[in-house]
């Protein structure tokens, strides 16, 4: 028969691990398996991001598959997200695997999908006869989607946050920033700042 010191034991080992291990005992969030780097500048980016939270969060409320983190905000790190550049994530889509690993393109969206219970979308695009095809659109895709959506090129964004990207703003260039509101106005407003040289 067990003796107290054992029943005890055997009691927190069970709560314990009713509450996930440690990660919920010390109220640490349980690590995603697929973090999404994606652009908070870009509709279709946000979009699509929040499509893939919602359905993450329904499935697996407790532990969500899924994390996001918005490389357009000003805080973006490389260093904290596999080294991968400002530029480098602006330029095509990059997740990073709870390991570490960094995976690009499509495979972000096969891995993303897989994860929502949804991977049957995707399974064809890592088909080899359709794979090629696919990587291509994509390939056009990334290169286009700042034109398309009405934002300066990859290498006036890069100059522009030229602390992610290095080098300096090119004199002349138009880009968007936001502006506060007006004391009393719900609206945040757009408008255009020239870069001059030498600076914002």
């Amino acid at each position: 028969m067990p003796g107290p010191l054992e029943w005890l034991q055997k009691l927190f080992m069970a709560r314990f691990r009713s509450l996930g291990g440690t990660a919920r005992l010390l109220n640490v969030e349980p690590m995603a398996q697929l973090t999404i780097l994606y652009d908070g500048g870009c509709p279709l980016c946000v979009r699509e991001v929040r499509f893939l939270e919602q359905r993450d969060r329904r499935l697996h409320s407790s532990a969500p598959r899924l994390a996001f983190v918005d490389i357009d905000a000003g805080d973006y790190e490389p260093a904290t997200h596999g080294g991968i550049s400002y530029c480098e994530a602006m330029g095509r889509i990059h997740a990073l695997e709870a390991s570490g690993e960094v995976v690009k393109d499509v495979d972000v969206f096969r891995r993303a999908y897989q994860l929502i219970g949804l991977g049957w979308l995707y399974a064809p695009t890592g088909w080899p006869l359709l794979a090629p095809i696919v990587n291509a659109l994509y390939a056009f895709w990334a290169s286009a989607r700042l034109r398309i959506t009405g934002r300066p090129s990859l290498e006036r964004l890069c100059a522009v946050r030229a602390g992610r990207c290095g080098g300096a703003a090119f004199a002349g260039d138009r880009v968007a920033v936001g502006v506060m509101p007006p004391a009393g106005s719900a609206d945040l407003q757009r408008t255009e700042d020239t870069v001059s040289a030498g600076g914002l």
